[in-house]
């Protein structure tokens, strides 16, 4: 090899997909003797993550201050794209036009949202509101100042029938109705391909029973 890549990621510090954790160095040992010994080009996200790593920054987006500052191309294309968000924070929020206490009116509609750590990745600790039993999602919608949170407005991820081969001692191939979320691959402002997740699990990610495909269009 000549030239990996590894994404890193901010989390806290009690969180299973902490990528600090004790025990960094060995784990990495291989990947980091690498480095300094010049045998290997490491591509990562340590540049950007600070900026753009935290998923309330999506919160932002719905601010009056900020939306007064977009064009009207930029709003269509956040409100076509980006699913309403807003910090887990005991306060009043704007939600489709109108004012609501956020938490009391979270808590009062599941069925409508979902709530994730706000700066982790994988699929860890995400609750689908209408897929939780009322002891599930309180304690999801719990205020933690340890573990920082965003809600989100529910959507439904597409359901297609994936070929589907089994695990260890069972080769046996079927056909099974699998959850698919997709996003589209840009490289230097062209579309490229695209990249979709398939899972059995509603939250579509590599840590929760899901697993990736890159799809890249050459020429």
């Amino acid at each position: 090899l000549s030239l990996v890549y590894n994404k890193f990621r901010i989390s806290t510090p009690r969180s299973r997909n902490h990528c600090w954790r004790d025990g960094f160095e060995q784990r990495y040992a291989a990947y980091l003797a690498a480095q300094r010994n010049l045998d290997v080009v490491s591509i990562n996200n340590l540049v950007g993550m600070l900026l753009a790593e935290d998923k309330s920054l999506l919160a932002f987006l719905q601010e009056p201050d900020v939306r007064a500052d977009l064009t009207s191309d930029e709003l269509a294309l956040v409100d076509e794209h980006v699913l309403w968000t807003a910090r887990w924070i005991d306060s009043e929020v704007i939600y489709h036009g109108r004012p609501i206490d956020l938490i009391p009116y979270v808590r009062r509609h599941r069925d409508q949202f979902v709530i994730k750590p706000a700066n982790e990745g994988r699929g860890y600790d995400v609750v689908i509101g209408h897929l939780t039993s009322d002891t599930e999602w309180a304690a999801a919608t719990s205020l933690d100042k340890d573990m920082p949170k965003v809600v989100q407005e529910y959507t439904p991820a597409a359901v297609f029938p994936v070929i589907y081969l089994a695990g260890t001692g069972d080769s046996s191939l079927s056909i099974r109705p699998m959850f698919v979320t997709m996003g589209l691959a840009i490289i230097r402002g062209r579309y490229h391909g695209l990249v979709s997740r398939v899972s059995a699990n509603a939250v579509t990610n590599v840590a929760r029973e899901g697993f990736g495909q890159g799809v890249l269009v050459a020429g």
